[in-house]
């Protein structure tokens, strides 16, 4: 039994090791993917005046827009200044994103919290929970980042302001691949 419980502590020391190797070589190479998109591919596709190039292969690429960031955030564990600071950001990001007629990508999950014995109450709709005030109700909106994303390169290549700070992404030109090639089996 002693014996089994080696062999198994040691197949999971492995195992993990393994996984700890396989995170490090995903993290740089999603670095590697970075510098290619945004820095190496774009300079080549400028010094070439290329816009999309394909290869015999099947596979292209294509200059487009890269969205990164996220809608400002509120630290829980800052303190009440910083956490009024940034609620205001996010209260005009999301206000920005309704202005620029994304309201209905926001997505609003409204959470409350009670004290015990009150589940009855804990029961009843929101409106009611609203209308007596007895228990602290939140309401957080955001939307997905992939989404924002989306509806910032697209408004930016129609030419539209959008409030990139205010918004917490920011846009750079790169290169994707548009078109892989069939993988020979």
């Amino acid at each position: 039994m002693a014996a089994s419980i080696a062999q198994g502590l040691e197949e999971l020391h492995q195992a993990e090791k393994l996984v700890d190797k396989i995170e490090a070589e995903l993290k740089a190479a999603n670095e590697r993917v970075r510098l290619l998109q945004e820095v190496e591919l774009p300079r080549l596709f400028d010094d070439a005046e290329e816009f999309e190039v394909a290869l015999p292969n099947g596979l292209k690429g294509k200059r487009t827009l890269i969205v990164h960031g996220t809608l400002p955030k509120v630290d829980e564990k800052a303190d009440f200044e910083t956490q009024d600071k940034q609620r205001a950001a996010r209260k005009a990001a999301i206000e920005a994103a309704v202005g620029l007629g994304w309201g209905p990508l926001i997505k609003c999950t409204v959470s409350s919290q009670f004290d015990k014995g009150d589940a009855e109450k804990a029961r009843r709709l929101y409106e009611e929970l609203r209308g007596d005030n007895s228990a602290k109700v939140d309401l957080k909106e955001d939307i997905h980042p992939q989404t924002l994303f989306a509806q910032v390169r697209r408004a930016v290549e129609e030419g539209k302001r959008v409030p990139l700070e205010t918004l917490g992404v920011n846009v750079i030109s790169g290169v994707k691949l548009t078109k892989r090639p069939k993988e020979q089996i």
